[in-house]
């Protein structure tokens, strides 16, 4: 795995450049730990945008120059309705 590598690799480093001598053991809940972070944080990240794609219309959804415009409401409001003249 690539923390016993980084381990292991540290260990010779601070032996051969420092003269110190480690011994890191390695816990399973450390790598338990580190296989449910990288497997349940992609999946989290991933939910949101799948549900917001899921709850557009396919051709809005796949189309990234559309994306927020549905969101965006304008009002146009002539001056003489308004109760106001141009002058």
């Amino acid at each position: 795995m690539l923390l016993n590598l980084f381990t292991t690799a540290a260990q010779v480093g601070l032996h051969s450049g420092l003269n110190i001598s480690l011994q890191i053991p390695m816990q399973s809940s450390t790598v338990w730990i580190g296989l449910i972070t990288g497997i349940v944080i992609p999946l989290i990240s991933n939910i949101y945008p799948i549900k917001q794609a899921m709850g557009q219309k396919l051709r809005d959804a796949l189309d990234r120059s559309r994306q927020g415009l549905d969101e965006v409401s304008v009002e146009v409001l002539r001056v003489e309705n308004a109760g106001t003249s141009p002058a």
